[in-house]
């Protein structure tokens, strides 16, 4: 209609539109008549690529709009956060208004407490709801508990064909067997029907009826047809209730499973609390956001996430982004409340499932930098405590132990031994009558391991305390565990020695016990011999043991571990002169 009156110069038409829409934040507002601007805007923008001097530039219609969000907040949130609309077109609106800078008190309104809640509960309550049950099925003892890998699947929204058909072909099994049923009763209706018409002897009333010969004989081979088809008609009356029942089930079992519409829901609530944390980021400090983080680390742990995240291959690309959502929720949460370390072992389970076409790396790095550089004293000994707990609980899977090891506790021992080294790394003194005690001070530097500056350890979270666990809780306890973890406190035994000999000096015997027996397995060997060699390097070894292991480095020539005998063979071999006898 504008272009039409030809009033104005040709592609000055949106600015016309844009002004006229911005003449409503002058006036009261009407029933239906937020409905219909917000429905125009997204008209307007369909038709905006039309015309060449707003191309590729920001909408013109987004200023009035988010001024007018801005006057009646309460009316616009409760119009976006709709089932309905809570979906394309109109959730793009969404976020681009919340987006936009001057939104602040539209943005204000929507991270209220009070509207945060409104938030969860909307885009999250069916899954919220099926944590629910199968916490209270886990807890009750019943057959009927027992699900099929179908039904757990579709109960978290993950079908392989789509529920909507299973649903229609039970509903024409319903409609075959009423049918069959309304047959049966009508055939069954027609031998009572000639029974009923059947001749009467006697003329006076009373009389006793009596029939010929050949109308008994029909009499009687009627009612003998009757029996089974009333038999036949009561059965398919059996199977039409047993299949209305199922029908009725099924459909119940869906609007309590999580179906397409729930998992878009789900999207769209990430997506909202990522633009919170974007355009806020102190949003997490905001005591009232709490819940959020609740809300979102009882997704995290949920069955449903886990099943998703499994077969993400039947999922759509869109919903394959939950555990990606979460993950980065969880980590700026985590930033802004580091005491919750929890949350770290929670975050690397993300790593027990391999093949995921979703980059994690960002959750290792963030793990590997929290405990070695951000986390105080205290809370890495809350990190220390519940790797302990986790370690010596059967229920805890060997991965996730390992997943420990790896991207908890040896970032952090490194990361601390940097920090805090010991006064000098030559270990034990040379033993008498060894090569090195005959040279001279200036031949042995060659020989000496670097010096280390820093002797402060009073900061150090690897103390005397923490040894003592380590050796009761893990080393002691380690015929207990499989070959892959036992490579984990190989590493770890490793590091330790090489930057604080000094505090295994009284547990030489249970580490050398350990190390020797992983020499045993194929898997662990190489590493044992690693692990030997920097014992031998830090503290006095006899002379037999010493020469076993030199002597398995030299003949372990297989390719494969080459890498590994090169380790071994650089660490042992300058220390040999101070460990071994002259005519060793």
């Amino acid at each position: 209609e504008i272009i039409a009156l030809g009033i104005w110069s040709a592609g000055e038409e949106p600015l016309v539109a844009a002004s006229i829409i911005s003449l409503f934040e002058l006036l009261p507002l009407h029933e239906g008549q937020f409905e219909q601007l917000v429905e125009t805007v997204i008209k307007l923008d369909h038709i905006l690529p039309q015309y060449k001097m707003f191309s590729g530039s920001l909408s013109p219609f987004r200023g009035p709009l988010t001024r007018l969000f801005n006057k009646y907040p309460q009316h616009a949130a409760s119009f976006f956060l709709h089932n309905q609309r809570l979906k394309s077109p109109y959730s793009e609106l969404f976020h681009e208004v919340i987006k936009n800078e001057k939104a602040t008190i539209f943005r204000s309104f929507l991270t209220s407490a009070e509207f945060t809640k409104t938030i969860l509960s909307t885009c999250f309550e069916r899954p919220l709801a099926i944590i629910r049950i199968e916490k209270a099925e886990s807890n009750t003892i019943n057959q009927s508990n027992v699900k099929t890998t179908a039904e757990i699947l579709s109960r978290h929204g993950v079908c392989a064909t789509p529920a909507s058909n299973s649903k229609d072909v039970l509903h024409r099994d319903v409609e075959g067997k009423q049918k069959k049923l309304q047959l049966m009763h009508q055939t069954e209706n027609k031998p009572k029907d000639t029974l009923q018409a059947a001749p009467t002897a006697g003329t006076t009333s009373g009389a006793i009826r009596s029939f010929s010969p050949e109308q008994q004989v029909s009499i009687d081979a009627t009612k003998r047809q009757c029996t089974p088809m009333q038999q036949e008609s009561n059965k398919s009356k059996v199977e039409a209730n047993e299949a209305a029942k199922t029908y009725k089930n099924m459909t119940d079992s869906l609007c309590k499973n999580m179906d397409k519409n729930a998992l878009e829901l789900q999207y769209q609530g990430f997506k909202l609390i990522g633009i919170f944390i974007e355009m806020d980021e102190h949003y997490f400090e905001d005591p009232h956001h709490a819940c959020v983080a609740r809300t979102a680390v009882e997704l995290w742990r949920s069955k449903g996430r886990k099943v998703r995240f499994l077969y993400e291959e039947l999922l759509t690309p869109t919903f394959r982004l939950e555990s990606k959502f979460l993950a980065r929720i969880l980590i700026e949460f985590l930033s802004r409340n580091p005491s919750d370390v929890d949350i770290l072992f929670e975050l690397l389970r993300i790593f027990l499932t391999q093949g995921s076409c979703i980059d994690f790396s960002f959750v290792k790095n963030f793990l590997q930098n929290m405990v070695s550089n951000v986390l105080s004293v205290e809370n890495k000994r809350k990190v220390q405590h519940y790797f302990f707990s986790l370690l010596n609980t059967d229920q805890t899977a060997q991965p996730t132990k390992i997943l420990s090891f790896q991207l908890l506790m040896l970032p952090m021992l490194q990361a601390d031994m940097k920090r805090n080294m010991p006064s000098f790394y030559e270990g034990q003194p040379p033993i008498n009558g060894s090569f090195y005690t005959e040279m001279d001070e200036f031949d042995q530097i060659w020989l000496r391991s670097p010096s280390k500056q820093n002797n402060d350890t009073s900061s150090s979270v690897f103390d005397r305390h923490f040894i003592q666990k380590f050796i009761a809780d893990a080393i002691s306890k380690s015929s207990l565990y499989g070959e892959r973890l036992h490579i984990e406190l190989l590493k770890f035994v490793k590091i330790f020695i090489e930057f604080n000999w000094e505090g295994l000096l009284d547990h030489r015997k249970e580490l050398i016990k350990f190390t020797w027996g992983m020499l045993k397995s194929e898997t662990t060997k190489m590493w044992a011999y690693i692990c030997m060699a920097r014992f031998i390097s830090a503290y006095e070894t006899p002379c037999t043991i010493i020469l076993q292991v030199y002597v398995a480095l030299l003949k372990s020539h297989q390719p494969e571990v080459r890498e590994h005998v090169n380790e071994a063979i650089d660490i042992l071999v300058p220390c040999l002169p101070k460990r071994l006898s002259k005519h060793d």
